[in-house]
């Protein structure tokens, strides 16, 4: 055969690598109302397997806040106190003294507009830069209005904690302990929390910006080439590439099953077949019918810029009118 791919092209190698990407991170959205965890849980949530063959399902641990720490579900009314004519833009502040026993939140707080009496979403902001813990609904917290731009006691601004403070067991994020391996994110894997209360308390995962090594929380790899093929047994499924045959055979794995398999010019129908797919500059589809390090000779699928049975340089790249886009994974 003509020069054959680099293996760096296949997505099971030695290395022990496979294509696509890992979780990098899980946000947090929505009001944040979640009770009943444990703090480095592994075991209360779980994020589904990857799609790809020899990919390695990500795991994570929760992290918990401390019992009476304030939240983004926390709401704050009954705000007092005669605001300073000067306007104070995002000073971090901390409580001058509380109604409760609660300690050690902070805030960002902004006001505008002249002197009169503070008015939450009016001509107060508040937003919450550190939990603190200990405190409970119905207390009541007070800030020194020196740090708000007043000059007297009558300046101290005092407000009321009116809705959810953090209990034993409320997330206060999730931190990935194996990225994983092995997920397209066509759509983000989905992450399930267990055991507890989940709430109004909202969970996504996010990608890695580039594929990692099995089983490990950082790196990355070279693109790999996406090949879906039809083994005894089974049915048309992404597999990964173990070997180059020939110009048009490859043994290859679904994870399950492994076999050398022809390339067809469609989608990959009965079992010793598998496909490869190549894309022209405006996504139009072409199957790859033989493949070498620099060139392949394509079949037209729903493209019509490259001819039947033409052998054109490939990339991984941008495809042009003589150079056509492998499609890829990672």
């Amino acid at each position: 055969m003509g020069r054959p791919l680099n293996k760096k092209y296949f997505g099971n190698r030695d290395e022990g690598k496979v294509g696509g990407f890992g979780v990098a991170s899980i946000t947090l959205g929505g009001t944040n109302n979640s009770t009943g965890y444990t703090n480095g849980s592994s075991s209360q949530v779980t994020i589904a397997a990857p799609e790809l063959p020899s990919g390695v399902t990500a795991t994570a641990k929760l992290v918990t806040y401390a019992a009476g720490a304030l939240t983004n579900a926390t709401t704050y009314t009954s705000a007092s106190g005669t605001k300073a004519a000067a306007n104070v833009t995002a000073v971090t502040v901390s409580q001058k003294s509380t109604s409760g026993s609660g300690t050690g939140a902070t805030f960002s707080i902004t006001t505008t507009g002249g002197a009169a009496s503070y008015s939450i979403g009016s001509n107060i902001t508040i937003t919450l830069v550190n939990p603190g813990s200990g405190y409970a609904t119905t207390n009541t917290i007070t800030i020194d209005g020196a740090s708000l731009g007043g000059v007297t006691s009558t300046n101290d601004f005092t407000f009321t904690l009116a809705t959810f403070v953090a209990t034993t067991g409320t997330i206060s994020s999730i931190t990935i302990v194996d990225q994983g391996s092995g997920y397209t994110f066509a759509s983000a894997p989905t992450v399930t929390l267990s055991t507890g209360t989940q709430g109004t308390l909202t969970v996504t995962a996010v990608a890695t910006t580039s594929g990692v090594a099995t089983g490990s929380t950082t790196g990355y790899r070279d693109p790999t080439i996406r090949a879906y093929a039809y083994l005894t047994g089974g049915s048309r499924l992404e597999v990964d590439i173990i070997k180059q045959v020939s110009t048009r055979r490859f043994k290859v794995t679904d994870g399950t099953r492994t076999g050398i398999c022809t390339l067809a010019s469609a989608n990959s129908a009965s079992a010793g077949q598998m496909d490869i797919i190549a894309n022209d500059a405006s996504s139009n589809t072409y199957y790859v019918t033989k493949i070498t390090k620099n060139r392949v000779t394509l079949k037209r699928g729903t493209g019509t810029v490259y001819t039947d049975n033409s052998s054109n340089p490939w990339t991984f790249g941008t495809a042009t009118a003589t150079v056509a886009k492998i499609l890829s994974r990672g």
